[in-house]
């Protein structure tokens, strides 16, 4: 049997996870929140269900109340719940935020809710691909044992697989996803303005660097990030990576320190893997560090 649910937060993630539970059968979607009224009908109309509302007060007690509001206004949002109707005794309180953990719901356990935080790790850029695209993610789940039986249930038939997280370590995990995800868009925008300098076309050079992210990307999936790195600094090739450093230093600042710290990283990644040689790596580290030209730290060409 269906369960009510409510949803507070009619953005791109509510409006996705109500339209999955709601079409999936496996929940009512009873009241749909956001502040500007609006943007609460507009949620109704993509789900497909619910009453839209822009006032917590107006909420009705459900089963489950799914919190997806930004980070910034979560902790507010989660005081004023605990002083609504829905605040009830064994009702469950789940929120969506990665940085957050589900002890800023610790006033709703005070009045006998049931709390996790449950984090799909997905990029949701709009509500109707991330509904096509929702089975296989993976969901961070923490707080208590009872709601996240409920959230392991609900988003497994919807196709997510659930994964427990250390809740005093939310903010890491959440940095760690942010990396990848977020500053991935940033990395490739930095790639492609080294090509556009170099004459390419902004669209040209996204097809041109697609091949090369989505293989490097299927290296590190199968083998692990030390054993995917490839390059100048896998190598060990000093004189590149001075000469790339000089060019950035003309070219775009911002890039070139993109290019030093993420090649430090790159550096202990290849200290790991063992192919370059361990003197090349450390004086590679030293000019990466100094940010500065170190021609005359480096061997020469003989015999190379």
């Amino acid at each position: 049997m269906s369960q009510t649910l409510n949803i507070i937060g009619g953005g791109v993630v509510g409006r996705t996870l109500g339209y999955l539970l709601s079409h999936a059968k496996i929940c009512d979607i009873q009241c749909v929140f956001n502040a500007t009224a609006s943007r609460a009908r507009e949620a109704v109309d993509f789900i497909g269900a619910g009453v839209p509302v822009s006032r917590l007060a107006s909420l009705t007690k459900a089963d489950v109340n799914l919190v997806t509001t930004r980070d910034d206004a979560l902790p507010d949002v989660a005081k004023a719940l605990a002083q609504t109707e829905i605040a009830a005794k064994d009702s469950i309180a789940v929120h969506c935020s990665g940085a957050l953990p589900s002890n800023i719901f610790d006033d709703l356990r005070k009045r006998g809710s049931l709390c996790c935080s449950a984090h799909p790790l997905k990029s949701f850029r709009s509500a109707g691909r991330a509904v096509e695209s929702f089975a296989g993610t993976p969901v961070g789940l923490e707080g208590d044992e009872e709601a996240k039986i409920w959230v392991k249930e609900a988003f497994g038939a919807l196709g997510g697989w659930c994964f427990e997280i250390d809740a005093t370590e939310k903010l890491l995990y959440h940095t760690g996803a942010i990396i990848v995800c977020n500053y991935m868009s940033a990395l490739v925008e930095a790639g492609v303005r080294c090509l556009e300098g170099a004459g390419l076309p902004q669209e040209q050079a996204v097809r041109v660097l697609e091949p090369l992210m989505r293989e490097t990307l299927d290296n590190v999936v199968s083998s692990g990030p030390a054993h995917a790195l490839t390059g100048p600094i896998a190598r060990g090739d000093t004189r590149t990576i001075i000469n790339q450093l000089e060019r950035l230093s003309a070219f775009d600042g911002d890039v070139r320190e993109v290019y030093r710290w993420l090649g430090l990283i790159a550096v202990d990644l290849s200290l790991g893997k063992a192919n370059a040689n361990a003197g090349d790596l450390n004086l590679v580290e030293k000019i990466l560090r100094a940010g500065q030209q170190l021609g005359d730290c480096v061997p020469g060409d003989e015999g190379r």
